[in-house]
């Protein structure tokens, strides 16, 4: 497969792209600062994306002056777009090994890696982390004393939300010792009810 690098301005979207991407131009642009851009925008022969709108939103995020292409030659009008659709869909199909994936992210916390380069947010990680493996035997006294709360945060905007995971952040750095978000957002609420002597 050819890739080339091409001027940025030359890559032009696909106005009635069916895919709302919006929410993930950030994570992928956090990836591609942190990996490079390692997988193509894949355009036709008229520069017009098949596949990689969000790549491309994210080159444009991170400023970037070119981007690389593969340009599929060949393909008719109705199997760019077919392949615009089943792009997307496909991946909806696949799903987590949850244990691999525990396993994997384990890895990588011990060897004091963020996490975060993943594309997991903070709370995913949290539910991730601390999910109890199946074959793990379970004590009945703590169970019993013990309650999982899962909750939704309602933000007003866009800068509120970016506020609460910046204090996430913040717990994370401040509060080492501690697993889960909720270990540390129980350890902030202690020493901020401490009364100074």
């Amino acid at each position: 497969m050819e890739v080339v690098q091409v001027n940025f301005d030359l890559v032009i979207p696909y106005a009635k792209n069916p895919r709302k991407n919006t929410d993930a131009v950030h994570s992928v642009a956090s990836s591609i600062k942190e990996f490079g851009f390692r997988q193509p925008i894949v355009v036709d022969e008229d520069y017009v994306v098949l596949v990689g709108h969000t790549r491309l939103q994210a080159a444009a995020l991170l400023g970037m002056d070119e981007v690389p292409v593969h340009i599929a030659v060949g393909l008719s009008d109705s199997q760019k777009k077919a392949y615009r659709i089943a792009d997307n869909r496909v991946a909806q199909d696949s799903k987590w090994d949850d244990v691999l994936l525990k396993i994997e992210l384990e890895d990588l916390n011990d060897s004091d890696y963020d996490l975060e380069n993943t594309g997991f947010t903070l709370p995913e990680l949290d539910m991730i982390m601390t999910e109890q493996d199946e074959d793990e035997d379970e004590d009945a006294d703590l169970l019993e004393d013990s309650y999982t709360i899962q909750y939704n945060i309602i933000f007003n905007d866009e800068q509120e939300q970016k506020q609460w995971m910046d204090f996430l952040r913040w717990l994370k750095g401040e509060y080492t010792g501690a697993v889960t978000i909720s270990e540390r957002l129980v350890a902030f609420t202690q020493e901020a009810m401490i009364e100074p002597k």
